[in-house]
């Protein structure tokens, strides 16, 4: 399919990009340890690649049926939204009938808010606050759409008729972000909300990243989808992706009748957390787009092969990311009589785009997804009257097993190096050793996450010596290379201005290096698995350096790097916060 074709090409230019990167001496040396690591067994783990999780056992299952009023409605047993608070101690729960349920997870205990006006539309999605202190709700429509409830007493704070709309989610700043695109400015937690608009359609999870938009006009670009990253209030130049037809229809059908409606995207396009990822959805295709390409990333697909299939049996109806973007949980469309299809929840690893297994089933469709803020749990729950079971699942538990001890002698540890590997389940098994003995990786952690400007000097030197070359193809070439190390040293790139012994021919193509850096980082898939899953490590090791660490390499050049140790440190902070 051309998709595969896109991806296949995709991954030639990044193993060129990498192979251009890695000095031979430094290859050598990881195809040598790769070899004798294998030879002496001293790996902690060894999973065949491609290899599906068994379905996974819900930690905690609860039948809507067993929490409604007696006389409630058959309907009500339905559930279309699902949201943890952030201590991940409470469920909120929208189910058929438009009420607005809390459940306490801790003691087993449902609450149920006061009874919205007959006359209102239904809820279409809430939102806790930072604090977990209230409740938020909007609708598209009614008196009244927007609603506040306090968490403690589940009473009834505010109402007001200042927003509408569908989607309500809480962004990393900790501000309420409505249809994906505005962010809410709430003078005082019972106040009429105001929209504080910002461009773009779709924004990440961040808050103020990555910008999405359609342009129905076309005036940006023949696609029509453009993307532009803003950062410390600069913007970067457009950028249009590289879709073929079949995807471009789909943009033009679903993200153009939202721009119409003045309201938020949906299910058909979503943006990972750190604005680095985009996913397209269509019936049983899954396509993700890469933003530090421009390109298409991965095809899912029940057709594709290996890792890139999608054993789905229905349509998709849901995604939702993980909080630090590591997972995406996709859900689909079951139906019961004449031809019974269950609907399922398959995960994703979107470090390294593989298919890892299917959560659970449900009697039908697996409308409402979330999980909780430090990404440990998901809860899953349906619209369907046959199944009104709500399951919350830890995925710590299902993705992990402890590895088999290797002793205690350091030299016999598995190397950092094995967080790079493209098999999900290895990795996993891998973070899980570094949890368990993270004083042993500290190093390690420290060098892979910290922005070595020794590192970027031995390597920018030569090529700053090669510009003053007497032979014209040397110069260009010499250029050439530094304008790849521009991404992933752009701080050292200026640094070079300051410098009084260049000549001006060295300083005229340190210019114009500078005036075409893109300032989106080209890594190779090993580099940005080893670093994503180095951050993921440290999220559960409860140590000051580890909680430095991660909080100091949000400061890191390459961008999309310090995007996801930006999600890292808040996913820490929610694993450790009743410590």
């Amino acid at each position: 399919m051309k998709g595969n074709d896109a991806a296949r090409r995709h991954h030639g230019k990044l193993g060129l990009t990498f192979l251009r990167r890695w000095s031979f001496k430094r290859l050598l040396a990881v195809g040598l340890f790769l070899v004798l690591g294998d030879l002496s067994n001293t790996r902690s783990v060894h999973v065949a690649a491609d290899e599906p999780l068994p379905p996974a056992v819900p930690w905690l299952e609860f039948a809507m049926s067993s929490i409604l009023p007696p006389d409630s409605r058959p309907v009500a047993k339905r559930v279309y939204r699902l949201r943890f608070s952030p201590d991940h101690e409470k469920l909120a729960i929208r189910d058929g009938d438009n009420n607005i349920w809390q459940y306490d997870l801790k003691n087993r205990t449902a609450k149920l808010a006061p009874r919205i006006p007959k006359d209102q539309r239904r809820v279409q999605d809430f939102a806790y606050s930072a604090d977990g202190q209230r409740l938020y709700a909007v609708g598209e429509r009614g008196a009244p759409s927007w609603l506040c409830w306090t968490t403690t007493d589940f009473e009834l704070a505010s109402t007001s008729n200042a927003v509408e709309g569908r989607h309500l989610e809480r962004t990393l700043a900790g501000d309420l972000m409505i249809n994906g695109r505005d962010v809410l400015n709430l003078q005082s937690p019972i106040a009429d909300p105001r929209v504080r608009k910002r461009s773009g359609l779709v924004r990440s999870h961040e808050g103020s990243v990555t910008l999405l938009m359609y342009n129905l006009s076309g005036l940006f670009g023949e696609s029509g989808l453009e993307w532009k990253e803003q950062r410390d209030d600069q913007m970067s130049n457009l950028q249009t992706p590289k879709l073929n037809d079949h995807w471009q229809q789909i943009l033009q059908r679903q993200v153009g009748r939202a721009v119409g409606r003045q309201s938020s995207v949906g299910g058909s396009l979503l943006l990972s957390p750190c604005g680095n990822r985009v996913v397209l959805l269509d019936r049983r295709e899954l396509l993700l787009w890469d933003a530090a390409t421009n390109e298409p990333w991965q095809l899912f697909s029940p057709d594709s092969p290996g890792s890139q299939n999608l054993p789905v049996s229905a349509d998709i109806l849901t995604a939702k990311f993980s909080p630090n973007g590591q997972w995406l949980a996709v859900g689909t469309v079951g139906r019961g009589n004449p031809d019974p299809i269950e609907g399922e929840i398959h995960l994703i690893d979107m470090v390294a785009g593989r298919w890892v297994g299917q959560v659970t089933t449900t009697s039908q469709s697996a409308s409402a997804l979330d999980f909780s803020d430090d990404q440990r749990w998901l809860a899953v729950a349906s619209t369907s009257l046959l199944d009104d079971r709500v399951r919350v699942f830890d995925l710590d538990a299902w993705v992990s097993r402890p590895p088999p001890s290797v002793g205690h002698d350091p030299s016999l540890l598995p190397k950092l190096d094995d967080l790079s590997v493209a098999d999900a389940r290895s990795a996993l098994l891998q973070i899980v050793h570094v949890r368990q003995q993270p004083e042993v990786y500290r190093e390690e952690l420290n060098s892979i996450l910290t922005y070595d400007t020794a590192r970027a000097q031995q390597l920018i030197g030569p090529v700053i010596q090669r510009m003053d070359s007497p032979t014209y193809d040397v110069r260009v070439q010499a250029e050439s290379d530094l304008q790849r190390m521009a991404d992933l040293f752009p701080a050292s790139i200026h640094e070079l201005l300051g410098e009084t012994k260049l000549s001006s021919e060295v300083r005229f193509r340190i210019q114009r290096t500078i005036a075409a850096m893109t300032g989106i980082a080209r890594m190779s898939p090993q580099e940005w698995r080893l670093l994503c899953r180095s951050m993921h490590a440290l999220e559960g090791i409860a140590e000051p350096w580890a909680e430095q660490l991660l909080s100091n390499s949000s400061r890191h050049p390459i961008r999309f790097v310090a995007r996801q140790a930006r999600l890292s440190h808040h996913v820490w902070l929610s694993r450790h916060r009743n410590l």
